[in-house]
């Protein structure tokens, strides 16, 4: 078995009525594959129902996650009934099955106003595979997903 080096960070920051996260990673082994044959990594979300809110703001602050390097996923919402996914797979395997599902039925209304930012220096000099979701207000569904096959 080949041991292989691997960083990874997954973050998830919701503020607001009924968010939907997720974060997976799968790595195949190819000891693994010879026994089981293929890797699957699969997500399903599902959010619904109605929801009024007042002002929704979504930021990530300034220099935030300056120099990161790696694979790298991050969330951050406010509002309601919001999915949001971030998918990895790193595989030797001779096939996959990589699948995401998002199901979002939402009404809303915003009594006031909606932002979604990413301040200055955010990701500076950052590498690697970087997948962001900055999501504010209602009824978002957003998904990053990377499969590697080496």
């Amino acid at each position: 078995m080949r041991v292989r080096p691997l960083v990874t960070l997954l973050v998830s920051l919701a503020v607001g009525g009924s968010p939907a996260f997720a974060n997976a990673l799968t790595i195949s082994d190819p000891d693994a594959v010879a026994l089981f044959g293929t890797s699957q990594i699969s997500t399903s979300q599902q959010t619904g129902g109605a929801a009024t809110l007042a002002a929704t703001t979504a930021s990530i602050g300034m220099d935030a996650m300056r120099n990161v390097s790696g694979n790298l996923g991050v969330n951050v919402g406010a509002g309601a009934l919001n999915a949001q996914a971030n998918q990895i797979a790193l595989l030797s395997a001779s096939s996959s099955d990589i699948n995401t599902q998002q199901d979002v039925h939402a009404a809303g209304s915003i009594n006031g106003s909606g932002a979604a930012t990413l301040a200055g220096g955010t990701l500076g000099k950052a590498s690697g595979n970087i997948g962001v979701n900055l999501v504010s207000g209602v009824g978002n569904a957003q998904s990053n997903a990377l499969a590697v096959h080496y």
